[in-house]
């Protein structure tokens, strides 16, 4: 068995002003704006983190230098299979630089105006490979841990995350 966390966090305190997490955070009604997996990696003995930025698409940071832009809200440990654990660093080093899906984050605050004025949402036309940190999540607890999506990844948000392992960790 190996151990991983999917974790939900916000901008810490050095960050001018995250206008774009308060953004997220408000529409969602949550505490965090942005979701990562930390898991520790025995080669490089130390903790990473794995995740979709706007500064760096999706990638691997070590948790120090993580930590000083990041702080944590929620996290859920879950214990996974070697298999599953194989899955996840695959999943990981075929994902590994791709952008990040700026044009995805700006549907899902259209869809959120929308909501609000009772209107039908938009369907998301996938027309890159490009990903935000929540879209990540989703896949990775589809293909990893083998759960099965409830609508498009492109329209997955952290609170959907928390959801789904909240009925995961159960």
């Amino acid at each position: 068995m190996r151990t991983i966390v999917i974790g939900f966090s916000k901008p810490s305190k050095t960050v001018k002003f995250p206008i774009i997490a308060s953004l997220i955070r408000f529409c969602m009604g949550t505490q965090y704006s942005h979701t990562y997996v930390k898991f520790f990696s025995e080669t490089f003995n130390q903790h990473l983190i794995y995740e979709a930025t706007l500064a760096g698409g999706v990638h691997f940071v070590s948790v120090k230098r993580w930590i000083t832009h990041n702080q944590p809200v929620k996290e859920f440990t879950l214990n996974i299979s070697q298999e599953q654990y194989e899955k996840l660093m695959r999943f990981f080093i075929e994902n590994a630089g791709i952008p990040y899906a700026t044009s995805q984050l700006f549907l899902i605050g259209v869809n959120y105006m929308l909501k609000l004025l009772k209107l039908q949402p938009i369907e998301p036309k996938r027309q890159s490979e490009a990903m935000i940190c929540s879209e990540v999540l989703a896949r990775l607890v589809h293909e990893v841990l083998g759960l099965q999506p409830n609508k498009a990844y492109d329209l997955y948000e952290p609170k959907d995350i928390e959801t789904i392992l909240t009925t995961y960790n159960r």
